[in-house]
């Protein structure tokens, strides 16, 4: 296959992929206003700049969940801000991380779509009383 082929295959998938990373920043950057607006800082404030470049995004929405449950304006509001970030936290970012991060490859043999695949390492710890299988 050569690389034209490759790129011909894989652009719709290139450009899906690259969509994921741009609405991940924005997303990101709604939680970077959330923490100043929480914080009661304007929003581009210098103060407010400095206060999540550094910090993924498990770490803003920990902020956030923080922030408002300590300012919370209702309950009700604060249990629709948490649903909001645990459906960030325990799904999209999952969701998020795969497809950025699985190796996606040209379609091959039957195939006629670009499909991925990934690698887990799994770490089996032996107890001392168990023999070795």
């Amino acid at each position: 296959m050569t690389p034209d082929d490759w790129d011909h295959q894989m652009s719709n998938h290139a450009t899906a992929i690259g969509f994921v990373c741009i609405k991940w920043s924005w997303l990101e950057l709604i939680l970077d206003c959330y923490v100043a607006q929480l914080c009661g800082l304007d929003i581009g404030s210098i103060e407010s700049q400095v206060l999540t470049p550094n910090m993924d995004i498990r770490a803003k929405v920990t902020t956030v969940r923080a922030l408002g449950r300590e300012k919370r304006l209702s309950d009700d509001w604060f249990a629709e801000l948490d649903k909001v970030l645990v459906k960030i936290d325990d799904d999209i970012r999952l969701k998020r991380n795969r497809v950025v991060h699985d190796i996606w490859s040209p379609p091959t043999g039957a195939r006629t779509q670009p499909y991925r695949t990934y690698a887990r390492t799994k770490v089996i710890r032996t107890q001392s009383f168990q023999s070795p299988k």
